[in-house]
């Protein structure tokens, strides 16, 4: 469970890397990392308004991704209390990584152009 608990926390450190190189500006459009959808990939502008409004949410996940992947570890003597922590830690982190990428979504929606 140790593995499983160590994903977790390595898995949150890089949404957290990604969400402030999004916030920075020097997360670019491409194929592999980001919120990548139709609406997203029409534009620089709509990739980069995406990603202003939800790279706060993102971090939010990150954090609670990484503060389950830690009570986990520290609840070692027990897998099965640490896989309940771990997944429920997924879970709820689900709920901003989902809120972010609506709203960034919705934004993006809204911005003019097409520079493909």
């Amino acid at each position: 469970m140790e593995f499983a608990a160590w994903a977790v926390i390595v898995g949150a450190f890089a949404i957290n890397y990604l969400a402030f190189r999004a916030r920075a500006g020097t997360l670019t459009r491409q194929s592999w990392a980001g919120i990548r959808t139709r609406t997203t990939m029409a534009s620089d502008e709509a990739w980069r308004t995406a990603h202003d409004i939800a790279w706060p949410w993102l971090v939010a996940g990150a954090w609670i991704m990484a503060l389950s992947g830690a009570i986990a570890l520290g609840v070692s003597n027990s897998d099965e209390l640490a896989a309940f922590i771990l997944l429920g830690g997924l879970v709820v982190a689900g709920i901003p990584f989902t809120v972010g990428a609506m709203r960034g979504l919705r934004a993006a929606g809204t911005v003019q152009g097409d520079d493909t």
